[in-house]
């Protein structure tokens, strides 16, 4: 069994809540901190190897905190709990950052724990950068908003294929909370810059990826599937499906 280091900083009142939740979970090894111990807690998470980092949203300073980090790729393992404005998405583009809702339930920690157990965090970062280098070979405008959206909705699905179920139930709605755009003007804009990828080549890369949605009157698959192939590509490449 994996055992898994769930590292926190969060208030008195949230330290109780979270120990209820994981009362039965015996893979998990808790270390709480709170406001006052911050500096404690950036001891620990620079000098320890933690599997997720649930930062709450009464604590200050977050940025200044996530800045204190020493491995980058530890911001992949952070779930910021509903930080309403968003400050820390806007961080670094290349390092990403999960939400919880407040008052998050066990079953969503429960979830993300699982997720966590079974996908090797150290490919994080790699798997970013692959999601760019297949955007690229798309010919898909990377100067709008449209392929920002495509790459997080790739990024997110990747990590919790669950999303891909139903996108106007669970990827679109999260993609909408972390832009605080809404849910037409995403898939608007993800859909111009896939057609305009899709109308300025006739690339080989692009043919062969995107055959089975490709007929002689449909030369353009649709945000859905365009997001759907390359998840799945990424998932077989991964090892993370049969």
């Amino acid at each position: 069994m994996k055992h898994l280091n769930l590292l926190v900083l969060c208030n008195d009142k949230e330290q109780e809540r979270l120990k209820n939740l994981l009362y039965n979970r015996y893979d998990t090894k808790l270390l709480i901190y709170n406001e006052k111990e911050r500096y404690q807690f950036i001891n620990y998470l620079n000098n320890n190897d933690i599997d997720l980092i649930i930062i709450e949203s009464s604590i200050n300073n977050k940025l200044y905190l996530l800045n204190q980090y020493n491995n980058k790729t530890k911001y992949n393992r952070t779930i910021i709990v509903d930080d309403l404005k968003l400050e820390c998405y806007k961080y670094l583009d290349f390092h990403l950052f999960n939400i919880f809702p407040t008052n998050y339930n066990k079953d969503l920690l429960d979830i993300s724990l699982d997720i966590i157990k079974k996908i090797d965090i150290s490919i994080n970062i790699p798997l970013y950068q692959k999601i760019v280098h297949i955007l690229n070979k798309t010919n898909l405008p990377n100067n709008n908003m449209g392929y920002k959206y495509i790459k997080q909705a790739i990024y997110e699905s990747f990590n919790n294929p669950n999303l891909l179920i139903n996108f106007n139930k669970r990827l679109y709605p999260l993609l909408s909370k972390k832009y605080q755009k809404s849910i037409y003007s995403i898939e608007k804009a993800m859909r111009s810059t896939i057609t305009k990828a899709m109308n300025s080549t006739n690339d080989e890369y692009i043919n062969k990826i995107f055959s089975k949605y490709m007929t002689y009157d449909k030369t353009t698959p649709t945000t859905q599937e365009f997001i759907l192939t390359i998840v799945d590509n990424l998932l077989i490449e991964y090892g993370k499906v049969s």
